[in-house]
């Protein structure tokens, strides 16, 4: 990997936008921060944690920031679907039977992932601690807020990104393939019914029918 000028960084901070110009922080968490190369006394990279801490931020800099960054990863790729294509919030999930198996499964797929990648994750047990912040947690993730908002989503950065990944390395990853489906199917139907203008059905069945499109 050429580091050159890239740092690795990642912050587990929520929060909501309730409105045009007001947020609301909705949940505050640790935040990392290391160079690619693993250095951990660089000057930029004290720099950039002076400029955080004096934000109000309380970052550590630790030395493989990789392992951070694939541990928050696929703490993403479990929660952030399930609640943008199911509408739960976060501590929903554990209590709703198939969204819980759902995650299971698409944790089990990003673990074999990683164990190919030989990726070190700083968590020992991601699938435990994944499944106990979904008990005590009810924000929204932003991939649900995006949905709901009918914005695009960070879907094939996730989910789709691991899909990619297992791809390359002969990884099967269906669960995730299936969720990145849905989510995009899901976007795609909140984009075009909130943002574009309401499609006339009928008229487009007679357009249809009238081309000699559909088979009998």
């Amino acid at each position: 990997m050429r580091c050159g000028r890239m740092m690795g960084g990642l912050s587990y901070h929520s929060a909501a936008m309730l409105a045009p110009g007001h947020a609301v922080h909705t949940h505050r968490g640790p935040t990392w921060l290391g160079e690619l190369s693993g250095e951990v006394e660089s000057a930029r990279i004290k720099q950039l944690a002076a400029l955080l801490s004096a934000a109000g931020f309380e970052p550590t800099i630790v030395g493989d920031i990789m392992g951070q960054i694939w541990t928050k990863f696929i703490h993403n790729c479990a929660i952030n679907p399930i609640s943008a294509v199911a509408g739960l919030r976060v501590g929903e999930i554990s209590r709703v039977a198939a969204a819980d198996a759902l995650q299971t499964r698409i944790i089990e797929e990003a673990l074999a992932v990683v164990a190919a990648k030989g990726i070190a994750l700083v968590d020992d047990d991601p699938m435990t601690s994944i499944k106990k912040f979904c008990v005590a947690k009810f924000n929204k993730p932003s991939m649900q807020q995006h949905m709901e908002q009918g914005r695009r989503t960070e879907i094939d950065a996730l989910n789709g990104a691991l899909v990619r990944e297992g791809a390359a390395l002969g990884i099967p990853t269906p669960y995730n393939q299936a969720v990145t489906w849905m989510v995009t199917a899901r976007q795609s139907e909140r984009m075009q019914n909130l943002h574009s203008a309401p499609i006339d059905y009928e008229a487009l069945e007679k357009e249809i029918k009238g081309g000699e499109i559909l088979d009998s």
